[in-house]
């Protein structure tokens, strides 16, 4: 969005005017309709989650300055833009034979509260972990582009809400409302991690210049990681049936240290903007089976899962550089694949 707001340029006047606002927000009745209907679309069997054992941190508002993520570039007259990390949930879902825990949280910035000429930005991240069953194969990329569809229903229901909390807090502040205009851009980054010997092969192919029709035609365990991702892809931009991502849509997103992402970009019919693709974490990995059977147990458990994720850092590295992108800034290079 964009707005004319006060024009803060003092950091701490920004920091606590931006608390007051995020506690407004998160206490206004939008923001409860919004957490409603985030469960609603998750399904009749899902419940929120409570108890001692998934208690933590998250249920308190953080406000923090982008600097101390992936900074946003502003000018020199302008304070660094702010976010408030909104109370997080989580909840369980189940869709098929397969059980998620769905972690949920809200995020905004301060942008509309301070001198700047970037937008408000506001975005919700859902984060699904499978849980361990033996009876089970190992959840595929088809298992995470279903829970992907059904967290693209829950944002659906939850980000018009989420925006109307937003400009209602603004205005009960006092604010001038004029100008505030309903969402410009809607960007949604879809990843998936993956820690397969075939995506291994896949990441080798592509940093050693193989473009995407070479290894679609060849043999092999890059092949069927591409195929994998392909099909994900398809799922979750919702492309036609037999077609694959364009060449030109695919890149590797190397912005963060020890992870990388292949990515496709596309642009869906309502002109929204989706980076879906795979993750993972560079470097050996350690076979769970060569542990010990109490240390295999704790591998597969949910703060296991999420410490190790290259998805979670590199989907909000990528959020953050989308950012960049709607603000107006020139974006990082990126590598691209061979032509």
């Amino acid at each position: 969005n964009r707005n004319n707001g006060p024009g803060l340029v003092d950091s701490d006047e920004i920091a606590e005017k931006f608390r007051e606002h995020a506690e407004q927000l998160s206490g206004s009745d939008f923001f409860k309709d919004a957490e409603k209907a985030v469960l609603a679309k998750a399904g009749d069997d899902a419940q929120w989650i409570t108890g001692a054992d998934f208690d933590d941190d998250d249920k308190f508002i953080d406000v923090v300055a982008k600097g101390t993520a992936v900074p946003l570039p502003h000018n020199q007259d302008e304070a660094q833009p702010m976010v408030a990390l909104l109370p997080s949930r989580r909840l369980w879902l189940t869709l098929g034979d397969l059980k998620w825990i769905v972690r949920t949280r809200p995020t905004v910035t301060s942008c509309s509260l301070q001198r700047t000429s970037e937008p408000t930005k506001m975005w919700w991240t859902f984060e699904g972990i499978p849980q361990h069953n033996q009876d089970r194969k190992q959840p595929n990329g088809h298992d995470a582009a279903r829970f992907l569809a059904v967290s693209q229903q829950m944002a659906d229901v939850a980000m018009p809400l989420l925006n109307k909390a937003y400009w209602w807090a603004f205005k009960k502040a006092g604010h001038n409302a004029e100008g505030i205009s309903e969402p410009e851009k809607t960007v949604r980054v879809c990843l998936c991690d993956v820690n397969t010997r075939e995506m291994a092969a896949l990441l080798d192919a592509f940093l050693h210049h193989r473009r995407p029709s070479q290894i679609r035609s060849s043999e092999g365990d890059a092949r069927m990681a591409m195929d994998e991702f392909d099909n994900f892809v398809r799922e979750v931009a919702q492309l036609r049936r037999g077609h694959r991502p364009a060449e030109s849509s695919i890149e590797i997103s190397d912005i963060l240290p020890g992870a990388r992402g292949i990515l496709s970009r596309q642009v869906d019919r309502e002109n929204r903007i989706f980076l879906a693709g795979f993750a993972r974490r560079l470097g050996a990995r350690v076979s769970a089976s060569l542990l010990p059977d109490d240390l295999r147990a704790s591998t597969r458990s949910e703060s296991y899962l999420r410490a190790i994720s290259a998805a979670r850092p590199l989907s909000a590295a990528i959020a953050e550089e989308q950012a960049r992108r709607l603000g107006g800034a020139t974006p990082r290079e990126k590598t691209v694949l061979p032509a």
